[in-house]
């Protein structure tokens, strides 16, 4: 981000907009794209298949398409819904509160300096899944170890966030919890 923000609502608002209209859009796709999907027999499909791991919010909104799909069944996503899922993905990575991510941009507005902290624990958690879940995200543990501390105080650092926005901030950050998927691709 280009510039210095004047106070902290702005970084919050800019933080929260990319975020925020990325799931008003994503969420109808996923349900769009689920509605348009199939359930299959695993053993029955022809060519080859990549499954996809889901988010928690991926999760509840395929379970309440589908309800539970007995043993050796998946769901076949449409286009549309892997657009969804997509959407979701990347929506959780920005929602990362580390940096110049706009989860980054929204802790830094609800703790100022104090915000070195959630870096930590993203850092930390990011590092578990890193070395017992998952090792593709090293690659984005190591960027965020370099870049992911260094976020420019706004001009006015001092004027606490509104009782709304706060709510907002949380909100963020329980989806970016929601939406994350630990293990993308499963190979």
């Amino acid at each position: 981000m280009k510039g210095t923000m004047p106070n902290r609502k702005a970084l919050f608002d800019i933080g929260l907009a990319g975020p925020l209209v990325g799931l008003v859009l994503t969420i109808p796709t996923i349900i769009i794209g689920l509605k348009l999907s199939e359930v299959a027999i695993i053993s029955e499909i022809e060519g080859p298949i990549m499954p996809l791991g889901s988010s928690i919010l991926f999760s509840l909104i395929e379970k309440i398409m589908f309800g539970y799909l007995p043993e050796g069944q998946d769901v076949i996503l449409h286009p549309i819904a892997y657009a969804g899922w997509v959407g979701l993905f990347v929506t959780a990575l920005n929602l990362l509160p580390v940096g110049q991510l706009d989860g980054g941009h929204i802790i830094y507005s609800l703790f100022g300096k104090n915000s070195k902290i959630a870096y930590y624990i993203t850092l930390g958690i990011l590092g578990f899944i890193c070395i017992f879940v998952n090792s593709a995200w090293t690659l984005l543990f190591v960027l965020l170890l370099i870049f992911g501390f260094n976020h420019p105080p706004p001009l006015d650092d001092f004027t606490p966030l509104d009782k709304r926005r706060k709510i907002w901030g949380i909100c963020a950050l329980i989806f970016c919890i929601l939406s994350f998927t630990p293990v993308p691709f499963q190979i």
